[in-house]
């Protein structure tokens, strides 16, 4: 679970300003169009596993750049604290065991 609030997180915070949604789709290309809401959830956790070194200097520069706004860099550090959590990273594994599984079913 604490991977999946990260990810939801993740699409909160860039969501919440245009600028910070560009700056998020120039590190990870989500898929657009998914038949199901869990395809969905899947693909936008495989977008961020791939690109998670690229999103995590991303997530260091906005929590210590001075031109961010306090609750952006605020916002930035706790995000990362979650994102690189090794509960986190060890979850991912279980989730692509789990759509494998679900795939054949």
């Amino acid at each position: 679970m604490v991977f999946f609030r990260s990810v939801e997180s993740l699409c909160i915070m860039f969501a919440k300003y245009t600028q910070r949604w560009k700056k998020l789709k120039d590190f990870i290309t989500f898929t657009e169009k998914c038949d199901t809401r869990s395809n969905a959830k899947f693909n936008a956790e495989k977008a961020v596993h791939f690109s998670l070194n690229e999103l995590v200097d991303l997530l260091k520069t906005m929590s210590v750049y001075t031109k961010e706004t306090s609750a952006t860099r605020g916002d930035a550090q706790r995000l990362l604290q979650n994102i690189i959590s090794s509960t986190s990273l060890r979850f991912w594994h279980f989730c692509t065991i789990y759509k494998r599984v679900q795939n054949r079913l």
